[in-house]
């Protein structure tokens, strides 16, 4: 039995309750776009009110997938913190080089694991896509040094576990600056508009060349990635003329460059 569609009452209801919980957990600079969204549909002051209410949950649902990323992005990084701390063991004449570059990725990854551990314990809200680009900074830390221990499956498994996550942080931004438009209108400038939409062409043009360079499908995704948060950041400087608590940065070499 199909059953009908819900009403547009019972769909905001739905949304509404759906982003009240997003709410508890999430920043205020990933839940401000959802929230401001709803209350311009419930206001009824919306031109298009469900395709802002598709925006609001197509959204929701990336800031779920980022969580889910989360802890399959760590488990990965852990994975190679071992091994690096095992090449780190090394200590022949021909090995010496090697082992000292491994402990100090290592360092580094550890750092980095321990801000993310902290921005998740800090409090009740975390923000996913800050959590994610320290796990890929992480992973970028360890990369030199165990690339070539990794078999072709395990490395292809990594590399796509790495594009999705770079590319969740991407469109989470891109989508952000896409639902403050849709809600304040000319008060969010071009600048931040074109940042998001050139995010989603380096995200087309990553999926492309994904299966025959994934690497440099990877590079295209964190730079799209950084993009989208820059555009998040100077929409959010044009609603409130300050600029935003955005959490960590990339590492120095750990990112492309836009």
């Amino acid at each position: 039995m199909i059953l009908p569609p819900a009403s547009h009452p019972e769909r905001l209801h739905r949304v509404r309750a759906e982003v009240s919980a997003l709410a508890g957990s999430t920043p205020e600079r990933q839940v401000r776009p959802l929230r401001e969204a709803v209350e311009l549909v419930a206001a009824g002051d919306a031109s298009d009110a469900d395709a802002l209410l598709d925006a609001v949950e197509a959204f929701a649902l990336l800031l779920t997938r980022a969580e889910a990323q989360l802890s399959g992005l760590e488990r990965s990084v852990r994975d190679d913190l071992e091994r690096a701390a095992s090449l780190a063991s090394l200590r022949t004449a021909s090995q010496l080089a090697s082992a000292a570059d491994a402990a100090t990725a290592g360092a580094a990854a550890r750092s980095l694991l321990l801000d993310a551990d902290e921005a998740r314990a800090a409090g009740a809200r975390h923000d996913p896509a800050a959590i994610l680009v320290l796990l890929l900074d992480a992973d970028a830390a360890l990369d030199t040094v165990v690339a070539g221990y990794r078999g072709p499956r395990a490395q292809a498994e990594r590399q796509l576990l790495l594009f999705e996550a770079a590319r969740t942080v991407a469109l989470l931004g891109a989508d952000a600056v896409h639902l403050l438009g849709a809600v304040h209108g000319e008060r969010v400038t071009d600048a931040p508009r074109i940042l998001a939409e050139e995010t989603r062409a380096q995200l087309s043009g990553a999926a492309r060349r994904a299966a025959g360079d994934p690497l440099g499908a990877l590079e295209l995704a964190r730079a799209a990635a950084e993009r989208a948060r820059t555009a998040l950041d100077e929409a959010l400087v044009d609603l409130d003329g300050v600029p935003p608590a955005r959490g960590p940065s990339p590492i120095p070499g750990s990112s492309p460059a836009a």
